[in-house]
Parts: C-alpha cells; sequence; structure tokens
C-alpha cells in the first residue's frame, strides 16, 4: 500500500477489533499511530477510548510507482528491485519513492525520541519500566525498526511479512534492544 491512504477494510476492521484483547491486559503509558487512516482506525479499534498520538515518523515508506500493486505485479514489472535470491533489494528505490536511508533515518528518530522520553522520566526519578508504549503502524515501518533494534538484518526487511495485529514486545536496557516476543 505504502502511503495510499485507505481506510480500513471491513476484514481489518473485525481483526482489529477481535485482537484488542491481546493489548487489554497491559496499561499503555502512550500510544503512538501513523497518520494514515488504516493505522488510525486500527488504533481507535485496539484502545477504544484511549487518547493517542499521530507520529509523522511512522507514516509507511512512499513506494512511487509501486504503490497498490501486489508483489507478484512488482517482481514482474521491475526485475531489477530483486537481489538473487528473490528478495527485494532493500536499497532499490522506486520511481517516486521513498529511498530506505530516508525510512530508516526517520524511524530512528522516534526511537530516540522514545528513548529521550525513558530517560527524562528516569531523571525525574519515576520508575521506568511501568511505562509501556504501543506502536501501531505498518508492515514496512516495523521491519525497519526490528533492523535497528537488531533483531534483523538489512537485506531481510523485505524477506518476510510481519504478522498482523501481532504484538512483538521489546525491553532496553540503556545499552541493548531485546526482543521479548514475536
Amino acid at each position: 500500500m505504502g502511503t495510499l491512504d485507505i481506510p480500513c477494510s471491513d476484514k481489518g476492521k473485525s481483526e482489529a477489533i477481535a485482537a484488542r484483547l491481546k493489548f487489554s491486559d497491559i496499561n499503555y503509558f502512550r500510544v503512538y499511530c501513523s497518520p494514515l487512516k488504516r493505522a488510525v482506525q486500527t488504533t481507535e479499534f485496539l484502545f477504544p477510548g484511549k487518547n493517542f498520538i499521530v507520529e509523522e515518523n511512522l507514516i509507511e515508506r512512499e513506494l512511487g510507482l509501486w504503490a497498490g500493486k501486489t508483489f507478484s505485479a512488482i517482481k514482474k514489472e521491475f526485475p531489477e528491485a530483486f537481489l538473487k535470491s528473490g528478495k527485494i533489494d532493500p536499497y532499490f528505490t522506486p520511481k517516486n519513492g521513498e529511498p530506505i536511508e530516508n525510512v530508516i533515518f526517520r524511524v530512528k528518530n522516534f526511537i530516540d525520541l522514545l528513548l529521550d522520553l525513558f530517560t527524562a522520566l528516569k531523571y525525574e526519578n519515576k520508575a521506568t519500566d511501568t511505562y509501556n508504549i504501543a506502536i501501531v503502524t505498518h508492515n514496512g515501518i516495523i521491519r525497519v525498526m526490528r533492523y535497528l533494534m537488531n533483531t534483523i538484518p538489512i537485506s531481510d526487511i523485505f524477506s518476510e511479512n510481519e504478522k498482523h495485529l501481532a504484538p512483538i514486545k521489546y525491553s532496553f536496557d540503556g545499552k541493548h534492544w531485546k526482543q521479548l516476543t514475536i
């Protein structure tokens, strides 16, 4: 989809409402989401009545000419975008698309914002282990986050799909990210 600003489908709505239970047992200090309609609506379904922060850095990668096309159509029309392994080359930028370096930069800015928040809370002597944050964003952004948190190499960011509405939990010890679940 990229940055096509389409609403949640009926199926997506139903899945988000059904997934609500996965998130209901945790008290979230903050909830962030992408500004795209489908992410905002998913956030509203997952966290009804909860205030959330729309974060521009969480918007999906602009896919240019690839927007709205299936993987198989992209593979057929743009074979130069694929590595010999059949994976999309993460450094290939579709015409009118956003370079992966830009996506990495803005996702890193968002992660740094979170780290600054936790540093400020720690400085104020507040127990940061009770400050859970939920992030509702897109497949590509989640994969870039996983790359930045050292749980997948950059070469694999387009080789697997993230499960929709499946929580991934991380902890940060001040130096390293640790993936707790997937």
